[in-house]
């Protein structure tokens, strides 16, 4: 209970001693624990590093394949291009697209503006272009058609017979050498979301068509009458008609061998031509009696 100075001393000794120790043991603990430390830190950054490249690696891989794939998309849309680019160039019809503000597409073919005969530019208004090719009576329903055709409402099947640009003619301008052609217009609606987004227009160039038919039809026409002359001639004494087939014959064999004749006698053409035209006259006239309406409509 009352413990000497020597007693003291050797507790106080031993206490430094165990201090010591413990503080010798702190220290390789602490030592210990942050070579631990540094260690999971350094295999921390490893892995970092390691997930880093990783990421890396995989996101160049990424933007590899996308590279590749859209240099392989645009190699298909630069050939669809092309391919597009040459039917517009190689097509004879007239092929354009006419928005819903009547504005020209930015693409058409390259016989637009041969069939048209005038300059077409992508944004032109087609409703203009109408009016300085057609008729003003022709260029009005033409704009009337176009507001039908964008009625989605509206089935262009039902307006076939209502289409006023079928065969109509189209007029050069006044600078041109060109002759007037003929063309037909097809439309086709293009829908989007149920309303008509644009216009596909066709052009097709019937002139030769429409010459074929008028041609065709002024010889029918011409057949007709010939019929109706032949019914007529045939109504007629057979007499009479030969009296005006052997005199007709015999005045235009006279007439031919005064040609012959009219070039030995100096200032006789004015004669020979009023001759010729008498004798014309007499013979459409005689005709005309007889009803052989192809002679009486002979021009003289």
């Amino acid at each position: 209970m009352g413990p000497g100075a020597q007693e003291v001393e050797i507790a106080s000794n031993k206490a430094v001693a165990r201090n010591i120790r413990l503080m010798a043991l702190c220290d390789d603990l602490a030592r210990g624990i942050e070579s631990a430390a540094n260690t999971k830190t350094t295999r921390m950054r490893q892995i970092q590093v390691l997930a880093i490249a990783l990421a890396l690696i995989n996101f160049v891989y990424i933007v590899f394949k996308f590279l590749r794939r859209l240099n392989a998309s645009d190699q298909v849309a630069e050939a669809a291009r092309r391919e597009t680019e040459d039917i517009l160039k190689s097509v004879t019809e007239g092929l354009l697209l006419v928005r819903a503000d009547g504005k020209v597409g930015g693409q058409f073919s390259a016989s637009v503006p041969r069939l048209f005969m005038r300059q077409v530019r992508a944004g032109d208004d087609f409703r203009e272009l109408l009016d300085n090719m057609l008729s003003p009576d022709r260029a009005g329903e033409a704009r009337s058609y176009l507001e039908l055709m964008f009625d989605p409402k509206v089935k262009p099947a039902l307006l076939g017979q209502l289409d006023p640009l079928r065969d109509v003619q189209v007029v050069p301008p006044l600078a041109s050498r060109d002759s007037a052609k003929f063309l037909s217009f097809q439309m086709t609606q293009v829908r989007e979301g149920g309303a008509v987004k644009e216009l596909l227009v066709t052009v097709f160039d019937v002139t030769h068509k429409v010459l074929l038919e008028r041609e065709l039809a002024a010889t029918q026409e011409a057949a007709r009458s010939d019929v109706e002359d032949l019914i007529r001639v045939l109504g007629h004494e057979p007499v009479l008609l030969q009296d005006f087939l052997v005199g007709a014959r015999a005045r235009l064999a006279d007439l031919n061998q005064s040609m012959r004749e009219a070039g030995r006698r100096p200032g006789a053409f004015l004669e020979l031509v009023q001759e010729a035209a008498r004798l014309v006259h007499s013979i459409k006239g005689e005709g005309a009696a007889l009803s052989l309406m192809a002679v009486s409509r002979q021009r003289t």
